[in-house]
């Protein structure tokens, strides 16, 4: 049932939903004049794309290529001829003709002119126009703009498929989301007309990317703007690769909306091609590879110390090494809806938020006893005296950050910094429509001749909850951490409070699942209507498996990998000595569901699979 919930499947198999297609090399690389050649006539614009290796250019209208319906029957001519020997491909022109208008007369005269265009890209060399629909004014019936702007598109459609073009609709505006476009295209039978991707934010909402390229694949045109191919505010490359496996025989088109000086657009578009070129070499060399480009990073520095974790352009988590904490965590998590399920305190409060237990922080990984030392309850609230009995993770550095993976170095110190363990550990963060998971890797190796690890509750892997997640209450309670000392929890308000616990043998709440051992645990609420599950997956590989849950209904939601006898009177203690160079790996997957709870099914099936835990 586990290699099921870690099985891997390629990217190309959910775009198309069958086997995946073996890649056309038929994607090449083009301009748009908007906005980074309006200012360049006709000879500079094409003389700029053969030097910095693009093949292609859509003429945006009323720019300074000044190629419109006013050009004579020879002029046209003479365009056509200057592209064809100058072998930069002329793929037609980019208005802003619309249909959405409440006014027929107003979308006749859109109608009207863009048979001009199509009758100019004819005469030029080129191959269709770009459209777009654009809005759902107010106060009328969304389905019957809808209809109105689709009568528009197959009028246009029948017209151009007389003089082989076609008719492009943008992606844009009021109708930038894909149900919206999709809906529009769908009632269009005429299949010259496609639709002009836009690499739109709205691209990423809902089931992601990859579920909304899908939902209207089959009718994309030939081209697709993108942004510069450098820039990480959309995930450009894992777009091209689902278009390239996929077998996509079209353009894609760099748009702008900056406008820098003249040489600086031109080292960003020789970039921008060398880019395209490997990643294109990439795929060729291993077409199978899973696409995880959905996932960036931003390095802060030493400043700052932190990591950012970007899924689809929008923040998932951040790996956090703050001088004031004592490890390293991941701080805050975000679902892919961008709700937050961490705590607040002591990071960033929040109001009617606990705030006990200061070292419970984001997503840790640590353990109460290591030589003795407590690691796990470490924090700026240990008063100085008392120090010498813990332990800290201090982040030495990040050695990769690229595809998903996050590499980092870490070093488990005694007070006086003596190194105890070296800590490798690999992150790999994936998302797929409503899922989002961390994978964490974790081998510690002994830097002492030996490095004991001693029965404790106080362990391994654990999140620190949103206060919707917690189980409602109705008294105080108190807890003992492993060196006696005493955390007062009081009641609060129960307010959105559902929090409920699950784990793989059907067990429930903190009752049912703390101390036992298990698979997997969940904890899922609603949270202001967003039903979320969280999941923490243990690995068969790992010591002491299945874990033991230290899960509280406070939210602390963790599992213990050595912790045996604290949980089970009548279990034999946990104990595990390293030698000098010894070493020890955890791996363990925290998954975060949204737009509905996950059910056992799912957890213990694929669904929960996003990037191949191995």
């Amino acid at each position: 049932m586990y290699h099921k919930l870690f099985m891997a499947a390629t990217m190309a198999v959910i775009l198309t939903g069958c086997t995946p297609k073996t890649p056309a090399d038929k994607i090449s690389l083009g301009l748009v004049t908007y906005q980074w050649g309006r200012d360049w006539d006709l000879n500079t614009l094409i003389a700029n794309c053969k030097a910095t290796g693009l093949s292609a250019v859509e003429l945006r209208v009323e720019h300074s290529h000044n190629v419109s319906p006013s050009l004579s029957a020879d002029e046209r001519k003479a365009v056509k001829e200057l592209f064809a020997q100058s072998n930069i491909t002329l793929l037609g022109f980019g208005t802003n003709y619309e249909f959405h208008s409440p006014d027929p007369q107003i979308v006749k005269a859109n109608i009207e002119g863009t048979k001009e265009y199509l009758l100019l890209s004819r005469d030029c060399g080129g191959s269709g126009v770009k459209v777009k629909p654009n809005d759902l004014p107010e106060g009328v019936d969304p389905e019957t703009t809808i209809a109105q702007i689709a009568a528009a598109l197959s009028e246009l459609g029948r017209f151009a498929a007389e003089i082989g073009q076609e008719v492009r609709l943008e992606v844009h505006g009021g109708c930038a989301k894909i149900p919206i476009i999709k809906a529009i295209i769908d009632k269009v039978p005429e299949k010259n007309v496609g639709l002009c991707w836009n690499s739109n934010d709205q691209d990423l909402e809902d089931s992601g990317l990859e579920a909304n390229l899908n939902s209207v694949r089959e009718r994309l045109g030939r081209t697709v703007h993108v942004r510069e191919l450098a820039l990480d505010t959309y995930p450009t490359k894992k777009l091209f690769k689902l278009l390239y496996q996929s077998g996509y025989e079209g353009c894609l088109l760099i748009e702008t909306h900056t406008f820098p000086s003249n040489e600086e657009r031109l080292e960003k578009l020789r970039h921008s091609a060398e880019l395209f070129a490997q990643w294109k070499k990439e795929i060729q060399e291993h077409p199978e590879t899973e696409i995880n480009d959905d996932i960036t990073f931003v390095d802060h520095g030493a400043t700052e110390r932190k990591i950012d974790v970007l899924c689809d352009g929008k923040l998932f988590t951040s790996y956090i090494y703050p001088e004031d904490l004592e490890k390293p965590v991941l701080y805050p998590v975000y679902t892919a809806n961008g709700t937050d399920v961490t705590r607040g305190f002591p990071r960033n409060p929040r109001p009617d938020e606990r705030i006990d237990h200061p070292h419970h922080v984001g997503l840790w990984f640590s353990f109460g006893d290591v030589n003795g030392l407590d690691f796990w309850n470490n924090s700026y609230a240990i008063p100085a005296e008392k120090k010498q009995r813990y332990g800290s993770v201090r982040h030495r550095q990040a050695t990769t950050a690229k595809g998903g993976v996050l590499d980092v170095i870490c070093d488990w110190v005694d007070y006086q910094e003596n190194i105890l363990l070296k800590e490798n550990t690999k992150f790999i963060f994936s998302g797929s429509g409503d899922l989002r998971c961390i994978d964490r890797i974790t081998t510690l190796t002994a830097e002492q001749d030996s490095v004991v690890f001693t029965d404790n509750k106080e362990g391994l892997i654990a999140i620190r909850v949103d206060r919707a997640f917690e189980e409602p209450s109705e008294k105080p309670e108190m807890f003992l951490d492993a060196a006696g000392n005493k955390t007062d929890v009081p009641v609060l308000n129960n307010e959105g409070v559902n929090g409920v616990y699950r784990n793989s043998d059907g067990l429930e709440t903190e009752k049912g699942v703390w101390g036992k051992p298990a698979r997997w645990v969940s904890l899922s609420a609603d949270k202001n209507g967003e039903k979320i599950t969280i999941a923490i997956i243990d690995h068969p590989e790992n010591p002491g498996y299945p874990a033991h849950s230290h899960a509280r209904g406070y939210g602390l939601f963790s599992t213990n990998n050595m912790g045996s006898k604290v949980f089970d009177p009548a279990a034999s203690p946990f104990r595990l000595v390293l030698k000098k160079g010894e070493s020890v790996t955890f791996k363990h997957r925290i998954a975060f569901k949204t737009n509905g709870f996950a059910t056992d099914e799912e957890l213990n099936d694929s669904s929960f699979n996003c990037h191949p835990l191995t």
